[in-house]
């Protein structure tokens, strides 16, 4: 995981738009699995990036119960899907939402469990071939009490490790980047410096 801290309004946020491809950048480029996602001749757009985004804003479907939430993110395929019930479950455990909440509407949730709903949908089809490239995961988890926080992140950081997919964590405190993050980055004025 790629923990990227910095203060408010640093451009954390506006550096993960551009990397899910909506916001165009001033100047540079965006490469994913050494293909050039923004520059001036080529633009692939979010739609085709296949990048799961999880921020602080949980924005969840109210028609819908938590499970179902979780998985409009799980591959079409039936085969795969009938297998996704059970990873549907299985990130209820590990965000440490009760299964009773799998029934529950997101008006029903705190903010800190929207959030959680959110996460779980970003990472639920890893493992089971779905497309994603990259999780952008920014300030995932704001609503949550530090300790916890931190505690879930790393069970999703053990959970999704195992998948060769690049992981980018963005937060305005330097500490929970340093408890679950692998390579660290601080945002300063525009530039990101290495952290030791």
């Amino acid at each position: 995981m790629l923990g990227i801290s910095g203060p408010s309004a640093s451009g954390k946020t506006t550096l993960l738009q551009v990397i899910a491809g909506t916001v165009d950048p001033d100047r540079g480029s965006v490469r994913l699995s050494g293909v050039t996602l923004t520059d001036a001749d080529v633009l692939v757009r979010d739609d085709r990036r296949n990048l799961m985004l999880a921020g602080q804003d949980a924005v969840l479907d109210r028609e819908n119960n938590v499970a179902a939430n979780i998985a409009t993110a799980l591959p079409s395929d039936k085969k795969r899907r009938r297998i996704g019930a059970h990873r549907v479950a299985m990130v209820l455990d590990l965000l440490e939402l009760d299964t009773v909440l799998a029934d529950s509407r997101p008006a029903q949730l705190s903010a800190g469990e929207r959030q959680r709903v959110a996460l779980a949908r970003a990472i639920v089809g890893f493992g089971l071939g779905g497309p994603e490239a990259a999780v952008l995961l920014d300030e995932p988890l704001s609503a949550v009490e530090v300790g916890t926080r931190i505690r879930l992140l790393q069970a999703v950081l053990a959970d999704v490790g195992t998948q060769p997919i690049p992981v980018v964590l963005v937060s305005h405190d330097p500490e929970e980047i340093a408890a679950v993050a692998g390579r660290r980055l601080a945002l300063t004025r525009g530039r990101l410096t290495p952290v030791p």
